[in-house]
C-alpha cells in the first residue's frame, strides 16, 4: 500500500484507465466550453456557488468527461464567477449619471462626528424605542 502513494504516476494511470474502459473524455476538451456555461449561469442567475458547483458536476457528466478534482472545479466556478460579477458591477456603473455616481458616493462618506455614514444609518432603520440600540 505505501508503494502505492509513492509512485507519482499511479494516479495518472488509474485516470487514464477509467478514461479508456469508460469512454470518457478529458476535462481539459472541454474547460472552455465549461466556463462559458459557467459565466452564462453566473450572469442570468442569482445561484451560488454550490448550486453553480453541484450542475457544473450534472453537466459534465451528461458530456461523458471525466471529473477534475473538486479544487479544480471549485477554483473555476469560483473565478469564472468573481469575473462575472467584474463585468456586472461595470455595466452598472456605466449606466449612471455623474450625479448618480456623486449621490452614492456621499452616501458611503462618514459625516464628521459621526462613527457612520448615511447609508449605515439608512440601512439600519429608525431605531425603535427600548430597544437597546443607540
Amino acid at each position: 500500500m505505501k508503494r502505492y502513494t509513492e509512485r507519482t504516476k499511479t494516479r495518472f494511470d488509474h485516470q487514464w484507465e477509467i478514461q479508456r474502459v469508460y469512454g470518457l473524455k478529458k476535462f481539459g476538451t472541454v474547460e472552455a466550453d465549461l466556463r462559458t456555461w459557467v459565466a452564462a449561469r453566473s450572469w442570468t442567475s442569482g445561484d451560488g456557488p454550490k448550486a453553480i458547483f453541484t450542475d457544473a458536476v450534472r453537466w459534465l457528466r451528461e458530456r461523458d468527461v471525466l471529473l477534475p478534482g473538486v479544487t479544480t472545479l471549485a477554483r473555476l466556478i469560483t473565478n469564472v464567477r468573481d469575473e462575472t460579477t467584474r463585468r456586472l458591477w461595470g455595466v452598472l456603473e456605466g449606466l449612471l449619471t455623474v450625479g448618480q455616481r456623486y449621490g452614492l458616493d456621499q452616501l458611503l462618506e462618514v459625516p464628521t462626528g459621526s462613527r457612520i455614514s448615511d447609508l449605515e444609518r439608512w440601512r439600519k432603520g429608525p431605531v425603535p424605542r427600548g430597544s437597546g440600540r443607540r
